[in-house]
C-alpha cells in the first residue's frame, strides 16, 4: 500500500488533514470497525474476540487491585467518550481527501486512532504487530494519530510513504 498524509497547522489552530484514498479507506474502515467493537464488545475477524476494558485502557495504578477498582468505576464513560468521538469522525467524513479539524475534533482523532490500533495489534504474540509495520491498519493509525499530534504542537508533517520506493533509495 502507498499512502500519503499531510497535516498542516493553520492559524487558528485548526488542522487541514490530507489522506490519500488508501489511507482514507483504511483509516475510515478502522473507525467503522471501532464503533462496530465499541457496540458490540467484540473486535473484527474471524474469531470475533472480546473487546475487554484491560486491553483498551492501561493500567491507571501499578497495583492490580487499585486498576479494577478505577476500571470499575470509570471504563463506563470512558467507552461512551471514545464511542462518541469515533460516531463524530464517522459523521464528519468529507467526500474529499481534506479534512479542517477544530480543536475537539483534533482531540476526537488523537484518542480513536490511538484506541482503535487496538483491534489490530496482539498483545499476546511474541510479535505484537505481526508484521504490519510499514503496512496494515495499525500502522496507519498509529500514522494519523502522529501527523496529528505534530500539528497540533505547531509543526507541519507532509510525507509520501512509498514502502517499495524508500526500500530502493536505501539500497543506492
Amino acid at each position: 500500500m502507498e499512502g500519503y498524509i499531510e497535516a498542516i497547522s493553520l492559524d487558528d489552530g485548526a488542522i487541514r488533514l490530507t489522506l490519500s484514498p488508501d489511507v482514507a479507506g483504511t483509516v475510515r474502515t478502522s473507525v467503522g470497525q471501532f464503533i462496530e467493537a465499541l457496540e458490540t464488545g467484540r473486535r473484527p475477524g474471524v474469531l470475533r474476540r472480546r473487546l475487554s476494558n484491560w486491553r483498551l485502557f492501561a493500567h491507571a495504578y501499578p497495583r492490580p487491585k487499585p486498576s479494577r477498582q478505577f476500571r470499575q468505576r470509570h471504563n463506563g464513560w470512558m467507552r461512551e467518550s471514545l464511542h462518541a468521538s469515533a460516531c463524530r469522525i464517522r459523521d464528519a467524513w468529507p467526500d474529499e481527501p481534506t479534512f479542517v479539524l477544530d480543536r475537539a475534533a483534533i482531540a476526537d482523532w488523537f484518542a480513536v486512532c490511538g484506541q482503535a490500533q487496538t483491534l489490530y495489534i496482539h498483545r499476546r504474540s511474541p510479535n505484537p504487530l505481526q508484521g504490519s509495520f510499514g503496512h496494515g491498519k495499525a500502522f496507519w493509525l498509529a500514522q494519523v494519530q502522529q501527523y496529528v499530534a505534530t500539528a497540533a504542537c505547531g509543526h507541519d508533517w507532509q510525507r509520501l510513504l512509498e514502502y517499495d520506493d524508500q526500500q530502493d533509495s536505501q539500497g543506492d
